[in-house]
C-alpha cells in the first residue's frame, strides 16, 4: 500500500485498487488497473491521480489517470517496444503525464510523456535517454516551474547513482554519487526554490543516503 497525500493504491498481483476519500470519513474503492507491478501514483494540481505501472502479463509500461478508471479500469498502453515499464515513476504536469522506466530488454532509461486536449485523447512520445551499459533502474521523476523532467536512476554497471534532466530541449547527465555501490531505490523532489532533493540506498554501507544540489538563480 502507497501513499500520496490522501489518496492510496493497493497492489495485489491481478489487481490495482484505487483508494479516494469521500469526506464523510469513508473510502471509495477502485479498480484502477490489471496485471500490475512497479506502481506509482502523483497528484496534478488539481487533486487528479496519475498512475503508471509495469503489466506484468503483457511486459508493457501503462498509464492510467483517474478520470479514466472510474469509468473503464486498464489505461493507456504507453511502450510495447521491447519488455519495458520496470522501475516506473510518473509526475503530473496539469493534466499531462511525464513517465520514467527502465527497457529491460535493452537494459536503457527510457522517457514517455502525453499530450493532448483531455485526459481521453492523450498522444504519447517515448525515447531512450540513457543507453550507456545497464541503466535506468529505480527510476524517480520530477518536473521544474517550466515543465521539465528531472530523474534520478541507478547505473547497475558501476553502482552509481545517475541524474538526467533536460535543458534547451536537450538531456544532460551527472553522476550524484559513486562511492561504492550506490543508487538503488532512489527517490527525487524538487523544492519551491527549484533546489533537488535525492535520498537513496548505498549497498555498500547498507545505509540511506542523502543528495541535494541547489540550482543556480
Amino acid at each position: 500500500m502507497a501513499w500520496v497525500g490522501s489518496r492510496c493504491i493497493s497492489w495485489d498481483p491481478d489487481e490495482l485498487i484505487y483508494l479516494d476519500p469521500t469526506g464523510d470519513g469513508q473510502w471509495q474503492a477502485v479498480i484502477a488497473a490489471y496485471s500490475p507491478e512497479y506502481i506509482s501514483l502523483a497528484l496534478d494540481a488539481e487533486g487528479n491521480a496519475h498512475i503508471s505501472y509495469h503489466n506484468g502479463y503483457h511486459k508493457t509500461l501503462k498509464y492510467t489517470q483517474s478520470g479514466i478508471f472510474l469509468v473503464s479500469p486498464g489505461g493507456y498502453t504507453v511502450d510495447e517496444s521491447a519488455e519495458v515499464g520496470r522501475f516506473t515513476s510518473v509526475a503530473a504536469d496539469n493534466q499531462e503525464p511525464h513517465i520514467s522506466y527502465y527497457d529491460v530488454t535493452n537494459g536503457d532509461l527510457k522517457y514517455a510523456y502525453g499530450t493532448g486536449p483531455d485526459e481521453w485523447h492523450l498522444e504519447w512520445y517515448t525515447e531512450t535517454v540513457d543507453s550507456t551499459e545497464d541503466v535506468g533502474q529505480y527510476t524517480s521523476i520530477v518536473l521544474d516551474d517550466e515543465g521539465d523532467p528531472h530523474i534520478t536512476y541507478y547505473d547497475a554497471g558501476n553502482g552509481d547513482l545517475r541524474y538526467a534532466y533536460r535543458e534547451s530541449g536537450e538531456w544532460q547527465f551527472e553522476t550524484v554519487d559513486s562511492e561504492g555501490n550506490v543508487g538503488m531505490w532512489s527517490s527525487l523532489a524538487i523544492d519551491q526554490q527549484g533546489n533537488l532533493h535525492v535520498a537513496y540506498y548505498d549497498a555498500t554501507n547498507e545505509t540511506v543516503k542523502y543528495a541535494h544540489l541547489i540550482r543556480p538563480q
